[in-house]
């Protein structure tokens, strides 16, 4: 008896729910799109939040790149100064060896090549052996 009471209750309450549904459907609408919208909107935020972490990953990633780059170009520019600075300490050397004087326009003229090419130890020797005459070997 119980269950058929129960029955006849869940029966009348959903009779009742019916009527208020149709007389307030506007109001029924909005706390079913509400459900809706949060049910899609949380599977939408882990998305975004996936999305998110992903971007900061790579500007992280990329940040150190460029880190690692400019810290490489900082080593390259310290390279080539202390191979201008021994070039230009060995042309000295080689000038008082043979007795000269280096002359300021020659220390100019040498200056300039080493400056102009300072990542190209080939071209910087012949220029050297050009200016001065004599044969100097730049690392």
């Amino acid at each position: 008896m119980v269950s058929k009471t129960a029955f006849l209750s869940f029966k009348v309450f959903l009779k009742k729910l019916w009527l208020w549904v149709r007389a307030h459907w506007k109001i029924a609408l909005a706390v079913v799109s509400l459900c809706v919208i949060t049910v899609v909107s949380k599977s939408r935020s882990r998305d975004l939040m996936k999305i998110i972490k992903h971007l900061r990953d790579s500007y992280e990633r990329e940040s150190r790149e460029l880190d690692e780059i400019h810290a490489g170009e900082i080593e390259s520019m310290k390279q080539s100064h202390e191979r201008m600075s021994d070039a230009l300490q060995e042309v000295e050397k080689r000038y008082a060896e043979a007795e000269k004087d280096l002359d300021e326009k020659t220390r100019k003229e040498i200056l300039k090549a080493l400056k102009k090419n300072s990542d190209n130890p080939d071209h910087i020797t012949q220029r050297i052996s050009e200016i001065t005459g004599f044969d100097i070997y730049v690392d």
